[in-house]
This record gives C-alpha cells, sequence and structure tokens, in this order.
C-alpha cells in the first residue's frame, strides 16, 4: 500500500484472471475508486507520486507500468516491457520518483528502467548483475539527484541519474554463491542528504520480515565509490534512518530486538525487545518519523519513543505499515487464523 493525495492505495490478489487497484478516502475509509487491471497474473506493489500512483503489473513474456490519476482513477499512460519466451517477467518492489523520473526494476535481461513520470515514455535501461529473472526479482533501485543505485548477486552498480550510463560496479560482502537464483527481497536505500549526501545502505539480501535470514548490512559512499564498513546479522527488516537522530534502525529476526546502529560503524547504540507473547516476528518493515519509531509484530504495532527508547502505545494488530503526509498510520492486517485468510486495513490518527 501507498499514500498520497489524501488517500491510500491498495492491489488486490489476482483472482478469476484480474487484479483490482483501488483507492480508499483517508477520512472515512470509503473507496474513492476502484479499476481493474485486466491480464495481469502478479501485480506488484503500488507507489505513488504527486497526483500520480503507478502499478507495475506482469504475464508470462511482459510487465506493464499503469499509471492512474490519484483523484479520478482515469489511465494516464501504460508502458510495456516484453521477454522472450520462456522467460517471465519478475515480481518487484515498488517504483519511486525522482525529479520528474520514475526509476523501476523490470527491464528486459535484468535490469533499471527510466521513465518520464508524466507520459510514461522510456529515458533510458540499464542491465544489472543479474542474468536470471529470479535473481533479481522482489528490488528495485533507489535514486539521488546523482546516482541511481541497485545491487544483485553481490554486485553493487551505481548510475548517472541523467543519462543511465554506468558509473561503477562494486563488489559487496556477505552474498552465498548457493542462494544465486533466488528473490532479493530489499532493494538498497540512500541515507537522509541532511546526513551525508550520496551515503546508501544495501543488504544483501532477506526473504521475508517474519524469516531469520543469515544477511550482511553494508555503507557504501557512493560518491568516492567505496564501501566504509558491514555488517552481518540475521535483518528481518529493510533498515531506515533519519537525519533528525542520525541512527539505522532494523529488526533483528533471530532475537527480535529493534537495533539502533551508528550510521558510521554500524556499531548498536541502543536496542527494544518486541514484548512476549510476540516473540522474534516482525510482520513488516518498520516507519520513523521524527519521535517515534513504528514497530509491526505478529500480532501488536508498537510506538517506540525514541527519547526514552520505550513504547509509549500500541495497537492490537501487525502487518505491513504507511504513514501519510496527513499523520495517518495504516496497518495492513493479514490474519490466517481464519480460512480463507482474512484481510483488513486499520487506520490511526496520529494527531
Amino acid at each position: 500500500m501507498v499514500t498520497s493525495d489524501a488517500a491510500v492505495f491498495l492491489v488486490s490478489p489476482w483472482a478469476a484472471g484480474q487484479a483490482m487497484l483501488a483507492a480508499l478516502n483517508e477520512l472515512d475509509g470509503a473507496t474513492r475508486w476502484s479499476v481493474a487491471i485486466l491480464g495481469a497474473r502478479h501485480v506488484d506493489p503500488p507507489a505513488a507520486f504527486g497526483r500520480t500512483v503507478l502499478v507495475a503489473s506482469s504475464d508470462p513474456g511482459r510487465t506493464l507500468l499503469s499509471a492512474f490519476d490519484t483523484g479520478s482513477g482515469a489511465l494516464r499512460y501504460v508502458t510495456e516491457q516484453t521477454y522472450a519466451p520462456p522467460a517471465e517477467a519478475p515480481p518487484l518492489l515498488p517504483a519511486i520518483a525522482l525529479g520528474g523520473a520514475v526509476f523501476a526494476g523490470g527491464a528486459p535481461g535484468g535490469g533499471i528502467l527510466s521513465l518520464d513520470a508524466s507520459s510514461g515514455s522510456l529515458r533510458w535501461s540499464a542491465l544489472i548483475n543479474a542474468p536470471r529473472a529470479a535473481e533479481y526479482s522482489h528490488w528495485n533501485p533507489s535514486a539521488s539527484s546523482s546516482f541511481v543505485i541497485a545491487q544483485a548477486n553481490g554486485t553493487f552498480s551505481a548510475f548517472e541519474t541523467s543519462s543511465g550510463q554506468r558509473a561503477f560496479d562494486l563488489a559487496v560482502p556477505g552474498e552465498d554463491p548457493g542462494l544465486v537464483g533466488t528473490a532479493l527481497g530489499v532493494s538498497p536505500v540512500f541515507l537522509s542528504p541532511d546526513v551525508a549526501l550520496d551515503t546508501a545502505m544495501v543488504m544483501d539480501r532477506r526473504w521475508s520480515a517474519s524469516v531469520p535470514f543469515d544477511n550482511t548490512l553494508t555503507i557504501i559512499d557512493v560518491g568516492s565509490r567505496r564501501g566504509t564498513v558491514s555488517r552481518r546479522g540475521q535483518f528481518a527488516t529493510a533498515p531506515i534512518s533519519g537525519a533528525e537522530n542520525r541512527l539505522i534502525f532494523v529488526g533483528n529476526g533471530m532475537t527480535g530486538m529493534v537495533e539502533a546502529l551508528s550510521q558510521e560503524q554500524l556499531v548498536t547504540l541502543w536496542t527494544w525487545a518486541l514484548p512476549p507473547p510476540q516473540g522474534t516476528g516482525f510482520s513488516g518493515d518498520m516507519v520513523l518519523t521524527r519521535n517515534l519509531l513504528f514497530v509491526a509484530g505478529d500480532h501488536v504495532t508498537f510506538a517506540v519513543d525514541l527519547a526514552t527508547r520505550k513504547a509509549v502505545w500500541s495497537y492490537p494488530a501487525g502487518g505491513p505499515l504507511a504513514i501519510s503526509a496527513n499523520g495517518i498510520l495504516y496497518i495492513a492486517v493479514h490474519d490466517t487464523a481464519f480460512s480463507p485468510a482474512r484481510s483488513s486495513l486499520v487506520a490511526i490518527d496520529l494527531h
């Protein structure tokens, strides 16, 4: 899910030959509009920028990037990337937008697409180190004003944002040769430019927020083309950082601890443990504000005060999280205690 224009946007699983994209009003949860994404056997999480919501969907042999108006649901454009049979388009994480451009995975052969955000026309494409579809599934690039970055199979790649020209490739530690051909499950993330210009957090691989898995977190100074520090762990959540506290937060899938790491050396400065009966389970990535860290456990979501390092409130549901510009926290709940499993959306006003 993603938020924009006083709405939250969600996709439903493919069923009966189609999937749906829906916009719910932030004020009351009423459906603003709903559109069918026909012929899409797989639909990726949506991305939003300005008054546009973008969804990648795929059939065997092709990927579609469809842009809709956030207010009306009107289709703005569709772009199509084709794959030679029997290749199948890989599932991806949400695309990103920056400076009038959209950056996404899904280029034929394994790589990055740069599209004009208003028209969907191709600006450039570039290959990464991932010759097979599974090796570059469940990822997307990240971008700054200078570089677009991606990683796959132990190689970090940087491209010039404006032209797509390859700037450099860099080996990053942690890649298990036995896992080549499996999904990445995570994308590189730039630190806040208020903290460090063109510095990225790179995790080599993860399976899900709920499964402990050996991996490595690396800090890369993209401007100087070098890795500065790495740390092994079982990081279950994507790393996040904030300019106010100059910390990196990540969930440890084995211990159930949230770890606050220094951005310079990845040293643990403090921890916060998921309280019983959550055990060690995270059910989604964390969300950070100026003073609170929101942590989704298996069955409860917690708001952790960064000053006191204590949970100041909780809500009895867990799942993927998002916060809108209007201060609404969303929890996408998927309850497997029922058969079939039930999905619901919780909206909490943080004001």
